[in-house]
């Protein structure tokens, strides 16, 4: 599917770029400025959102893949939810997987699963599909982290009570 009408981001931080380094990247000019990438590496906190608008010629079920380079984190993967038409189809898509890597790759959505690659229902006409950063495996750890500097910081504040700034 190639019917893109249009992109909304979450932030303005979220930036569309032209990039020339890749001449299967769609739209491709070699000499005029085409706006054909977005995200980069402004595109990594939680909550952070793009949305597609694409146009489905026939209702039915379809693979997804997303061209990109995910290479903010060496040897990390970054994750993120899907969402078709608002609604996340299926607990898997709550935190999907785009690896390392530091040239453009096609991440087929379930390639390598036991079921994948995962097939996605689209009706006729004008869909939505949306990636949402998620924090994904670390989020359980985030969250531990979070709630213990919130303990030392409320111990902090106690001991600068009694001591003051320079004991």
């Amino acid at each position: 599917m190639d019917a893109t009408t249009a992109i909304t981001r979450s932030s303005s931080s979220i930036t569309i770029r032209n990039n020339v380094s890749d001449p299967e990247l769609m739209p491709y000019h070699p000499y005029h400025i085409v706006y054909n990438t977005i995200g980069g590496d402004n595109w990594k906190y939680s909550g952070d959102s793009v949305e597609w608008e694409i146009e489905v010629p026939k209702e039915g079920l379809y693979h997804l893949a997303f061209k990109g380079r995910q290479s903010i984190n060496r040897g990390v993967t970054s994750y993120r939810r899907l969402c078709i038409n608002g609604e996340v189809p299926f607990l898997e898509a709550e935190a999907l997987p785009f690896t390392y890597s530091t040239k453009m790759k096609n991440y087929v959505i379930g390639e390598g699963t036991e079921d994948g690659p995962y097939l996605f229902y689209f009706k006729e006409g004008i869909n939505t599909v949306s990636l949402e950063v998620v924090l994904g495996d670390f989020g359980e750890t985030y969250t531990q982290i979070s709630e213990s500097v919130m303990v030392l910081n409320e111990m902090y504040r106690k001991i600068i009570q009694i001591t003051g700034t320079v004991p």
